[in-house]
């Protein structure tokens, strides 16, 4: 009996077991519903996926947002591009200007030009009339030249004709450092050098004299200055031939 009490007991805990069980099977459907709480906070999670990903769409609009800043960075950037255009125009402005003073410098070059086209005109004048100078200038030597020669000739013949009167004379020759006094004699009408003009002295100096040909006569050295007359011995008929050498040391240098 009391092992079917016990049994009974046993079917009452199999019930109470079965209750159990229910409770159990209650707890699987809690434990159901905590599937479902799972399932529900798997939900939220996906809504909260939902919410990341419109966050992340967020993000991305925001991104967008960036993309479009930066486009708007970039729209500013071709706004200064158009700056840039518009200091290129400047730039332009300023090569128009710079060409307008090329064009100045143009103008001023070709002043230049023509001033010194004027210049070398002007140099070429100079030139023609210096020529001309030159030219009249060897006319007058010429001419001079040719009035010495007349005038030794005269004074040659003067002299021929009368050989007994002394005079004084002075004769100049234009030379390469300019014009210079011939030596003052007495009686001599003209006295010349080979290959040049006898040089003014000073106080005194030491004349050679003899004919062109010096193997045809002896010759004198004798110590001259202003006032000397003198006529050397056997010259008398000869002194269109004389020859005078002028130093200043006796006979030892020829000016």
């Amino acid at each position: 009996d009391d092992l079917s009490l016990s049994a009974d007991d046993l079917s009452l805990s199999a019930d109470d077991l079965s209750l159990s069980a229910d409770d159990l099977s209650l707890s699987a459907d809690d434990l159901s519903l905590s599937v479902d709480d799972q399932s529900l906070s798997a939900d939220d999670q996906s809504l909260s996926a939902d919410d990341l990903s419109l966050s992340a769409d967020d993000l991305s609009l925001s991104a967008d947002n960036l993309s479009l800043s930066a486009d708007k960075l970039s729209l500013s950037a071709d706004d200064l591009s158009l700056s840039a255009d518009d200091l290129s125009l400047s730039a332009d402005d300023l090569s128009l200007s710079a060409d307008d003073l090329s064009l100045s410098a143009d103008d001023l070059s070709l002043s230049a030009d023509n001033l010194s086209l004027s210049a070398d005109n002007l140099s070429l004048s100079a030139d023609n009339l210096s020529l001309s100078a030159d030219n009249l200038s060897l006319s007058a030597d010429n001419l001079s030249l040719s009035a010495d020669n007349l005038s030794l000739s005269a004074d040659n013949l003067s002299f021929s004709a009368d050989t007994s009167a002394p005079q004084s004379w002075t004769q100049t020759h234009r030379r390469r450092q300019g014009w210079s006094k011939v030596c003052q004699y007495e009686p001599f009408k003209w006295v010349r050098t080979c290959p040049f003009w006898v040089r003014t002295w000073s106080s005194f100096m030491w004349c050679r004299l003899g004919p062109s040909d010096p193997s045809s006569s002896p010759q004198q050295n004798l110590k001259l200055d202003g006032a000397t007359s003198w006529t050397p011995a056997g010259q008398e008929d000869t002194l269109s031939k004389v020859a005078c050498s002028c130093s200043e040391t006796p006979a030892d240098k020829q000016i």
